[in-house]
């Protein structure tokens, strides 16, 4: 999916704003940048969530079958992809409320949100290098996803040449928006098209994709075999 936002600014009218050291614009645009898509988890780390969802995985099993050994790997797809949306609770309009009821419910929503899109994000968004997928056989072979990725502790920008920099601190997962994730629950790669060349680069890829013809059905066979036998 690919969103233009009617009468915004090129990315080069952008990069110029940047470089004009106007302030307020830049500020600005930081603040919508973070708020459009992010490269961490929400209020934790990658083995923060880790050892959450393990734990999770563990009671849930052992609620189902209390003697079973854990011996099963976690499940690809979490169980929160299966669960319905729940809408947040009206927003308190109080000034300085101090623990109503109402605010309560809200604390306790978002609280559940970031929860949910932190374990969408760790299942679904989550890269891990596999040797014949994304390496070649090889001791030295590069991740053909360009995994790690670069991490940045803070938002920069170039006044140079107004390339921004964006905050990342997980290598392994790509950008992706919080809200996004939470309504769609599927992995996700959310990137705000700075330069024409990127534009460029993304409807090329775009176009590919879903020109791409489907799979002969001997082939999808073939790969369902290949699946098993390796099980």
């Amino acid at each position: 999916l690919l969103l233009w936002i009617t009468n915004t600014l090129t990315p080069q009218e952008i990069r110029d704003k940047l470089m004009s050291h106007d302030n307020d614009f830049e500020k600005a645009m930081i603040d919508y940048l973070e708020n459009c898509h992010m490269g961490e988890f929400l209020d934790a780390t990658m083995n923060e969530v880790a050892n959450e969802v393990k734990s999770k995985n563990y009671n849930m099993k052992h609620e189902l079958n209390p003697n079973e050994m854990d011996t099963e790997k976690e499940p690809d797809v979490p169980s929160e992809a299966y669960l319905f949306l729940i809408k947040p609770p009206v927003e308190c309009k109080k000034g300085q409320c101090m623990g109503c009821s109402q605010c309560t419910k809200t604390n306790n929503w978002m609280a559940t949100f970031k929860n949910t899109v932190n374990h969408l994000v760790y299942h679904l968004n989550r890269h891990t290098c596999q040797i014949g997928w994304c390496k070649e056989v090889k001791s030295n072979a590069t991740c053909k996803a360009r995994f790690p990725q670069e991490v940045h502790e803070t938002l920069s920008i170039d006044k140079e040449t107004g390339h921004i920099n964006m905050k990342k601190l997980e290598p392994y997962i790509n950008f992706f928006s919080p809200i996004v994730t939470f309504l769609i629950r599927c992995n996700s790669d959310v990137t705000c098209l700075l330069s024409g060349t990127a534009v460029k680069a993304v409807i090329a890829y775009v176009t590919d994709y879903v020109t791409k013809s489907s799979l002969k059905t001997h082939v999808m066979f073939d790969v369902v075999r290949n699946i098993v036998e390796r099980k």
